[in-house]
C-alpha cells in the first residue's frame, strides 16, 4: 500500500519551484538596476580630438546672414577658403533639350512653306493664315464703308443745302426740304448700322487671330517668325525651367547638337523668349533660330541646346562651394575677420569639378569650399531665423 504522506510532499513541491523562480528574478532585476544607475551617474567621455561637435563653441550665429567661426578650432580647420576666379569661357549659361518644331527644306519654290513637327501645328498655322487675310479683307471693308457712306451723307447733304436756300427764296417747297432731311437722318443712321457691323467684323477676325497667335506660342512658335519663308531656316524650341530663366535673354549665342547628326555643331541664337509658361513642367520656352542651316534638321528631331554661348568673363567657384537649402542655392562669402555671409547665387552651367556663378558674386571673393557642408544646418537656421522676422 502506498504512503499516505507523499503525495502531500509532491503537491507542495511546485510551489516551492515557483517562489524560488519569482525570487531569483526580482534579485535581477534588482541587479540590472543598480547596473543603469552606476552607468548613469558615470562621466562620460569627451570626444576625441578631431570629433567635437562643430556648433559648441566653433561657430556662432551674429548679425543678418552671418554666421562667425572660431578661428583655430578643430572644426575651422576643417573649412578651406578658396578665390572665386574670373575664366574666359564659352561654355553656354544653360544646356537643355530641345526639339525642331518648324522648318523649310533647301531648294523649296519661291513660295516656300513650312513643315512642322505635329499635324496640330500644321491645323493651327493653316487657321493662322487665313486669319491674317480676315483681318485684311475686314480692315478693308471697313475703310471702304466708312468712305463710302461719308460720300453718301456728304452727297445728300448737299442736296439738304441746296434745297435750304431755294426754300428761303421760295423757288422750292417745305415739304421737299423736310423729305431730304429725312433722306440724309436715315443715311445717317445705315451709315452707323454698317460702320458697326464692319467694325465687329473686324474685332472678331482680330479675336480669332490673337487666339491662333497665342496657341502657336504655347506650341514654342513666335508668328512674326513664320511670316518670313526663307528656305533652310530651322526653329527650335528649348525648354528651360524655371529656376534657371535668370540670365536668359534675346540674341544670346546658341549651340545645337542634333541626335540625328550631332556633328558638327549647329549655330544659333535666342529668337524670342515666349511670354507664356508650361504649367504641367513649371517651364519657359525659348525660340532659337538657327544661323547655320543645316538640311539634316527635320520638324520633330531632338536636339541638346546650349543657351550663351558668347565668349565671356564667368565667375568660377569650385562645386563644394555650393550649398543648396530649400530650392535656392547659397555660398558663404568672406565678410570680415573669421565672419562669412550666407549670400544667394544664380549658378550656370559647370566644368568638371567647377560651376559658374551668374548672379551675386563678384570674382576675387574668398567663399568656403572643403567642409561648407557641416554648416548646412546654420545656414538653415539663418534662414528660417531671416523668414520669421
Amino acid at each position: 500500500m502506498s504512503d499516505p504522506v507523499l503525495p502531500e510532499e509532491s503537491s507542495s513541491a511546485p510551489e516551492r519551484r515557483s517562489w524560488g523562480e519569482l525570487f531569483s528574478w526580482v534579485i535581477t532585476l534588482v541587479v540590472l538596476l543598480g547596473l543603469s544607475l552606476v552607468l548613469y551617474a558615470l562621466p562620460h567621455p569627451e570626444l576625441p580630438a578631431g570629433r567635437e561637435d562643430p556648433h559648441h563653441g566653433a561657430v556662432s550665429l551674429t548679425e543678418a546672414h552671418t554666421i562667425r567661426v572660431t578661428a583655430n578650432t578643430p572644426f575651422a580647420k576643417r573649412l578651406k577658403p578658396v578665390e572665386a576666379k574670373a575664366v574666359e569661357t564659352e561654355q553656354p549659361i544653360v544646356e537643355v533639350t530641345g526639339s525642331v518644331l518648324a522648318a523649310i527644306p533647301f531648294g523649296s519654290p519661291t513660295n516656300a512653306a513650312w513643315e512642322f513637327a505635329t499635324p496640330e501645328l500644321i491645323s493651327t498655322y493653316s487657321e493662322w493664315l487665313q486669319s491674317d487675310a480676315d483681318v485684311a479683307f475686314y480692315q478693308r471693308q471697313l475703310g471702304n464703308t466708312r468712305s463710302l457712306t461719308q460720300k453718301r451723307l456728304e452727297t445728300q447733304g448737299a442736296v439738304v443745302e441746296r434745297l435750304s436756300r431755294l426754300v428761303e427764296v421760295g423757288s422750292d417747297s417745305p415739304r421737299d426740304l423736310a423729305q431730304e432731311r429725312a433722306n440724309l437722318m436715315e443715311g445717317k443712321l445705315e451709315a452707323d448700322r454698317q460702320s458697326h457691323t464692319a467694325q465687329a467684323d473686324l474685332n472678331s477676325s482680330i479675336r480669332r487671330q490673337a487666339a491662333l497667335t497665342r496657341q502657336l506660342e504655347q506650341a514654342g512658335l513666335e508668328p512674326d517668325l513664320l511670316r518670313e519663308l526663307v528656305p533652310g531656316r530651322v526653329l527650335i524650341v528649348a525648354e528651360v525651367p524655371e529656376s534657371r530663366m535668370s540670365g536668359l535673354k534675346e540674341q544670346q549665342r546658341c549651340s545645337v547638337r542634333l541626335y540625328a547628326a550631332p556633328d558638327p555643331p549647329l549655330v544659333g541664337h535666342v529668337a524670342r523668349i515666349l511670354p507664356t509658361l508650361s504649367t504641367a513642367q513649371r517651364t519657359l520656352r525659348l525660340l532659337v533660330l538657327l544661323d547655320t542651316p543645316s538640311d539634316a534638321a527635320r520638324p520633330g528631331m531632338f536636339a541638346d541646346v546650349g543657351i550663351g554661348t558668347e565668349a565671356r568673363r564667368a565667375v568660377m567657384v569650385p562645386q563644394l562651394s555650393i550649398v543648396h537649402v530649400g530650392r535656392e542655392d547659397y555660398v558663404l562669402s568672406a565678410e570680415g575677420a573669421d565672419t562669412w555671409r550666407v549670400t544667394p547665387v544664380v549658378l550656370g552651367a559647370s566644368q568638371g569639378k567647377q560651376v559658374e556663378v551668374v548672379k551675386n558674386l563678384q570674382a576675387g571673393a574668398t567663399v568656403l569650399a572643403d567642409g561648407v557642408v557641416l554648416l548646412k544646418p546654420v545656414i538653415a537656421s539663418v534662414l528660417q531665423a531671416e523668414s520669421t522676422l
